[in-house]
């Protein structure tokens, strides 16, 4: 079976860009008209030079989405609308990649009432019912969980900062080992 792959490139823009990414549209980052894409298994997005805040709301089962943040001060946001991660459903990967730059990952969760089972490594967040995510060059990362009781186990840090919002609920954390 032949793989079809998606690469859209905003490289060539040093403007700080906002934009938003679903399971089937890519909108803002500058564009006038967004962009809607079906049957591809692999997108691959490079954003500006800027510092963008790009909001992850919904990825497809059957696609791989990467994402580079590229130079700038980047904001990541993950999760839908409604602050729960229940519509990340294809394997997504996010890379600050500026070392210098202060990119922020905000993974949204607190809007989710079921009880969860989270475990973050230095490089990855696996959730009850989301596909994993992976993540690399961020300088701080927030997991804000839900509502219900989950079992937070952090089995490493990355090397920035990492801040746990555990919100209501009888949850569990354990702390294996940090990095950061």
């Amino acid at each position: 079976a032949d793989t079809d792959t998606l690469n859209v490139s905003d490289l060539g823009d040093t403007s700080a860009n906002s934009g938003t990414l679903t399971a089937a549209t890519l909108t803002g980052l500058g564009m006038t008209q967004g962009i809607n894409y079906t049957t591809f298994e692999t997108f691959n997005l490079q954003l500006s030079n800027g510092a963008d805040t790009f909001p992850i709301q919904s990825t497809a089962a059957s696609v791989v989405t990467t994402i580079s943040g590229n130079d700038g001060d980047d904001i990541f946001n993950v999760g839908n609308a409604g602050n729960s991660l229940d519509d990340i459903l294809g394997v997504l990967t996010i890379n600050g990649n500026a070392p210098s730059a202060s990119d922020v990952l905000n993974i949204n969760d607190q809007g989710d009432t079921d009880d969860n089972n989270y475990t973050l490594t230095g490089i990855t967040l696996n959730r009850t019912g989301m596909a994993q995510l992976t993540y690399g060059t961020i300088e701080s990362l927030f997991l804000n969980t839900g509502t219900g009781s989950d079992n937070i186990i952090l089995s490493n840090t990355q090397a920035g900062a990492t801040t746990v919002n555990a919100n209501v609920g009888a949850d569990t954390i354990t702390v294996q080992m940090t990095s950061g």
